[in-house]
């Protein structure tokens, strides 16, 4: 293709819809806090937290008015039409005249259907954007020469620049900027200037293999959440983690279309169904839909084990706490129900598993840090954190250990100075299940 100048008060922009890049242009910033906003809803706030803030800060170029000096003509060829996947690829630029100090940069774009927009279109999960760190210096010459290894990009994810090793196969276009000056950075917090000019190759696929590990993470995560949000479970437990964070059988059920199918015995009878509500395998390649684009089928019968852990949860917990209330002046009315809610950790979604009781200027809490249920005992086990306040200072930071069994009789309760060697040792029998009961 021919280039295209930057024109006065004309725009040329393009994007390169990527979760692994970092974006370095304040409009982007401006985006992630938008893009935040559109998905603060519970069913998405956990797992889909850490995707947004990649995907709201993708690479997105612009160039504008204001050319300065004489524009080259330049034209960008693609050695041929369809590449295997990860393997070399050669690009040549063509110029009449690179203008002296002036220095190239090579972008690789998926390509996407038109109209593409956020936050109604799609993007890609593979790497994109530039093939080198910074630009290559134009010396003399008329033609550049660049070979491209078909596996690697840059990117920012931390501001530092970091090579992204995962392209996927599709559907691309190189799209070539020739700048003013040399030596320009194209990831990292660094702007790059306004181009001379922009040049797009014609279209070429990388044929291979299609990676669907983002949409098996998606659905995974989608099962996950609708899993808290529905059964309102404190989500602190190893025991849970392990059980949801393996994922399901991924399905190809025809156009595109994935389905999960997970059983989680120990929350349901049955299993759970998670299907993408539209085509994410596209003659372009993989493209995936902004925001949630997954549904989840109902289950069959909650297990009774879900009414065993909060029955047992609320009698360990109120064992706990009447002691420490006594000590703090308090009683069980002083529960201020508007303030419970989960300490949950980054990448955990928001859960109920904390109470809050406070009088005056003298504050408890008592938040859920673990839980599991060893079936050979018939016995379930909860550590608590407890954290008593006076004027906004802490008076005691412990951790509580109960025991109880099947029926809801609290067995045992062991509690430890945060940070002791007595608590340092009941964990430690806690997380290796042999914690005495009786």
């Amino acid at each position: 293709m021919t280039s295209t100048p930057v024109r006065h008060h004309e725009t040329v922009k393009f994007a390169i819809k990527d979760f692994t890049e970092f974006c370095f242009y304040s409009k982007l910033r401006q985006r992630q806090r938008e893009t935040f906003r559109l998905f603060k809803s519970k069913s998405l706030k956990t797992f889909v937290i850490a995707g947004l803030v990649q995907f709201s800060c993708a690479l997105e170029l612009f160039a504008q008015s204001g050319a300065n000096g004489d524009v080259p003509g330049i034209r960008v060829e693609i050695e041929k039409e369809k590449h295997a996947l990860h393997s070399p690829i050669g690009v040549k630029i063509r110029a009449s005249q690179f203008p002296a100090g002036s220095s190239i940069a090579i972008f690789l774009s998926p390509l996407m259907p038109k109209g593409n927009a956020f936050p109604d279109g799609v993007w890609s999960p593979g790497c994109a954007g530039p093939l080198t760190a910074s630009s290559i210096n134009a010396v003399g010459k008329n033609v550049l020469e660049y070979r491209w290894d078909g596996r690697t990009t840059w990117h920012a994810p931390t501001d530092l620049p970091r090579r992204c090793t995962k392209v996927l196969a599709g559907k691309y276009r190189i799209i070539v900027h020739i700048y003013g000056e040399q030596d320009v950075p194209l990831v990292g917090r660094f702007r790059p200037p306004e181009p001379l000019a922009r040049s797009d190759s014609e279209t070429f696929e990388i044929v291979g293999m299609l990676d669907v590990t983002r949409v098996e993470q998606d659905l995974n995560n989608h099962i996950v959440s609708h899993v808290w949000e529905t059964l309102e479970l404190p989500n602190s437990s190893s025991l849970l983690h392990e059980v949801l964070v393996e994922k399901g059988e991924l399905i190809e059920v025809g156009n595109g279309v994935y389905c999960m199918n997970k059983k989680i015995a120990f929350l349901y009878q049955g299993q759970i169904r998670a299907c993408t509500s539209v085509p994410v395998v596209t003659p372009l390649g993989l493209r995936i839909p902004f925001g949630n684009y997954n549904k989840v089928r109902p289950y069959k019968t909650v297990s009774e084990n879900v009414e065993h852990i909060w029955k047992n949860l609320f009698s360990a917990r109120t064992a706990v706490a009447a002691p420490l209330l006594d000590e703090l002046g308090l009683s069980f009315a002083n529960e201020d129900q508007d303030r419970d809610h989960c300490q949950s950790q980054v990448g955990q979604i928001w859960c109920r598993g904390q109470v809050v009781y406070e009088q005056g200027k003298v504050t408890l809490l008592i938040s859920v840090r673990d839980w599991k249920y060893l079936s050979d005992k018939d016995v379930w086990l909860y550590s608590f954190l407890s954290t008593g306040l006076r004027d906004a200072k802490l008076l005691f930071k412990d951790e509580a250990f109960a025991c109880v069994e099947g029926t809801g009789k609290v067995l045992r309760i062991r509690s430890a100075a945060w940070g002791t060697t007595l608590h340092r040792k009941l964990g430690e029998a806690f997380r290796d299940d042999l914690f005495e009961c009786g």
